[in-house]
């Protein structure tokens, strides 16, 4: 396991120069996409790639780890911001057990429809009605998801699309995402589709908008 006191992707950025050429584009292919390396096996992580397993075990090694699955959790942890990981650790927790004889899709709907009766409230109505102010009063709509709500701010999309022409993705490619919103006029919105543990990406994104004066 790395032991070094930097962050790893900080590792992977200063020794990538340094290695063959296949483990070169492995480390470039890490870099753009570390965020979901969370839930990766080393075969998807080659196909993914386009470089070979033994590739991938070599620059693991380089890396000064000694299994894969260090460098995967590293790589999460550093994606994840600490008070996030709480905050999903102690969701786990909180979680009540209904007896074996519940089937677990039976205790999460439950829960779903218990969650959607208590998030129902005033203030989600009147922050929904502020939401639909800004998107409609927007010159351009910018649609981010993050991981498994990237499929969210995707669906969003094309269903705003269909009537509304003035909407761009930013799920696509997140290497570059404060460049785009560095870019963005002050009367454009920013909407986000994202669920704790959120991403550092994710967090300074918004932190960036938000001083930029976008809503």
């Amino acid at each position: 396991m790395n032991t070094q006191n930097q962050s790893i992707i900080n590792e992977i950025i200063n020794i990538k120069d340094s290695l063959p050429k296949k483990q070169r584009q492995l480390c470039d292919y890490i870099l753009k996409n570390y965020q979901s390396m969370g839930l990766i096996t080393v075969k998807e992580l080659s196909d993914n790639a386009k470089v070979g397993v033994s590739t991938i075990m070599r620059t693991v090694n380089a890396l000064g780890y000694n299994h894969f699955n260090d460098l995967r959790k590293d790589l999460y942890d550093e994606s994840v911001p600490t008070n996030s990981k709480w905050t999903l650790k102690n969701s786990f927790s909180e979680i009540s057990n209904e007896g074996e004889n519940v089937s677990t899709l039976v205790q999460v709907s439950k829960e779903s429809i218990n969650l959607l009766g208590k998030s129902l409230d005033s203030t989600l109505l009147e922050s929904f009605e502020t939401a639909i102010d800004l998107i409609s009063h927007a010159s351009h709509v910018n649609v981010l998801g993050s991981r498994p709500y990237k499929a969210m701010a995707l669906y969003f999309e094309q269903l705003l699309g269909e009537f509304y022409s003035k909407i761009r993705q930013l799920s696509h490619d997140t290497e570059v995402l404060c460049d785009r919103i560095l870019q963005f006029e002050e009367d454009e919105v920013l909407l986000v589709f994202a669920f704790e543990p959120y991403t550092n990406r994710i967090i300074e994104a918004v932190k960036l908008a938000h001083e930029l004066g976008i809503k």
